[in-house]
């Protein structure tokens, strides 16, 4: 029975029927030489009982544990068989052992073989959609079917069966009124309102219908009592009515307007010129009169603080040298704003302010600005002050700045001593709060000056020399004393003691010299002043007794 009988010729193996007592080459080709003179056994595929030829799909009938397709649907191929136990869906098992096709292609179960017999669908296949209904023909009965796509008054539900829409929808995305997608042609239903997805007999308050029946917002005017959406289109001598959803003249005043009142007009006729919202002649306008030249042109005022246009400023005066002119002409070095046709200009310089430093023989810095500037915010830290000089670092303090609107003084006082080579630099920290009157930033960022000479006695020096210059003070005080003693009572002479004055007195003004001694040596000098005489009363030669 794994074997089908067929004539040599009908294999297609050439020369076949000269060799059919070729046992070894029958069996090398899966044949066996049949009892019919004349013919071979072809042995069947190895998944058929009995076949027409070779191939899996010739089968005719199949082993224990296979059931044989009788037709072919979605994987199943005719006449293959297959190990199962049951047929599957869409097939049923009409004979034993095999399965016939039942359900209808658009089926996955079904009742019967028609299209309408459907149980369930594939919902992997081109039909997924299912469908039932009562038959007309039958209420009591279903028609059930597999479809591409529900059909109008259904929408897919989860399971993608199709379910009725709400009465008022022709299509719909779900069982509410408000799940519509595109409505019924009835006088109840025949208007699409998208923003609730409803189905409506009219379109409500500020929507219109289109061709389709949508209802689509007015962009225009809203005509209640008509329920039409009006679109202005009036000439440009008219206006367009709101209320009365209409186009209505401008004044007479007016070449294009707003309203129908004189202060609508957006461009007005000769000779009215247009103030604000108003159409007036010269004579009805502020800032304005009538030109000289002609009735119909009109000038504006110079000097009254109301600028229109003609001129580049007016601050409300004719006077120069306030930044604009007495030709109301902005002049060099300032800058007008403000001006408008209810206000006056207000004017400003544009020249930024300078600064420049000395320091006096007492090491106090002096910072003098070009102009007033507004010096309420300074405070100490916005001046950098530095020394530059041959030595890495200077000792000194700064004492309390005297910060003015002109002047700034910054006292110094040095723990070192200077040559005159010095500089003292100050940087301006906050630059921006550095402005004039008029808010122009300073222009200088940093100041420089040379310090003066200086030199420093530390405190140990200074009692050092005073104590040093008391005692010889002393001595000297002493030995004058002594020797004016001696020279009186014991008769000694006095040149000794004048040569004594002199020696000394030579010694003292030696200071007078132009020459840079030592401070210490200048300092211990003063306790000589003494050898001047200066303490000796001199002479009234004069005769005044007073």
């Amino acid at each position: 029975p794994e074997y089908v009988e067929l004539n040599p010729a009908d294999t297609g193996i050439s020369g076949l029927e000269h060799k059919l007592n070729d046992a070894p080459l029958l069996a090398s080709l899966g044949m066996i030489k049949s009892n019919n003179a004349g013919k071979v056994c072809l042995k069947c595929h190895s998944s058929c009982k009995t076949c027409r030829d070779k191939e899996a799909t010739s089968c005719l009938s199949c082993f224990s544990g296979s059931l044989l397709f009788t037709a072919s649907r979605d994987t199943y191929i005719k006449n293959t068989c297959k190990t199962l136990s049951q047929c599957p869906y869409g097939f049923r098992e009409e004979v034993p052992g095999e399965c016939a096709t039942y359900c209808d292609s658009t089926c996955l179960t079904c009742t019967g073989p028609e299209s309408n017999e459907c149980t369930s669908c594939n919902l992997a296949s081109l039909y997924p959609h299912y469908l039932s209904l009562p038959k007309p023909s039958d209420p009591s009965s279903s028609d059930n079917r597999c479809l591409a796509e529900c059909p109008d008054k259904y929408y897919p539900d989860v399971n993608k069966a199709c379910q009725p829409c709400h009465s008022n929808c022709l299509t719909c995305r779900g069982p509410s009124e408000t799940d519509c997608l595109t409505c019924l042609d009835t006088s109840s239903t025949k208007y699409f309102y998208s923003l609730e997805n409803r189905c409506l007999s009219s379109c409500p308050n500020n929507y219109v219908p289109d061709l389709s029946f949508n209802c689509l917002i007015c962009k225009g005017f809203y005509k209640a009592s008509t329920k039409e959406c009006v679109i202005p289109d009036c000439a440009s001598s008219e206006y367009f009515d709101e209320t009365a959803i209409e186009c209505r003249p401008c004044d007479e005043r007016c070449l294009t307007c707003t309203g129908g009142n004189a202060n609508n007009c957006k461009e007005c006729k000769p000779p009215y010129l247009r103030s604000g919202d108003q159409c007036l002649l010269c004579s009805e306008m502020n800032g304005l009169k009538q030109s000289d030249s002609s009735d119909t042109l009109c000038v504006e005022v110079c000097g009254d603080g109301l600028k229109l246009g003609q001129y580049k400023c007016d601050d409300g005066n004719t006077l120069s040298g306030d930044g604009c002119s007495a030709t109301c002409s902005v002049e060099a070095g300032y800058s007008c704003d403000f001006g408008s046709e209810t206000s006056p200009d207000v004017c400003k310089e544009n020249v930024a302010p300078t600064a420049s430093m000395t320091v006096d023989a007492k090491e106090t810095a002096v910072i003098t600005f070009s102009e007033e500037m507004k010096s309420d915010s300074w405070v100490e830290s916005d001046f950098g002050i530095a020394v530059q000089g041959p030595l890495s670092t200077y000792t000194y303090t700064v004492g309390v700045i005297d910060i003015k609107a002109l002047t700034v003084t910054i006292p110094l006082e040095f723990q070192v001593s200077l040559r005159g080579t010095e500089k003292v630099v100050v940087t301006f920290v906050n630059i921006e709060k550095f402005v004039d009157k008029s808010d122009n930033r300073l222009a200088t960022l940093t100041v420089v000056a040379n310090l003066q000479p200086f030199d420093y006695l530390d405190s140990d020096l200074q009692v050092t020399i005073e104590s040093m210059g008391q005692a010889s003070q002393a001595a000297l005080s002493s030995g004058f004393s002594m020797m004016f003693l001696l020279t009186i009572f014991a008769g000694l002479s006095l040149s000794p003691l004048w040569t004594l004055i002199n020696t000394l007195q030579l010694l003292f003004y030696t200071m007078l010299i132009n020459i840079d001694y030592p401070s210490n040596y200048k300092r211990f000098l003063t306790y000589y002043q003494l050898i001047t005489l200066e303490f000796i009363p001199q002479p009234n030669f004069s005769g005044d007794t007073n």
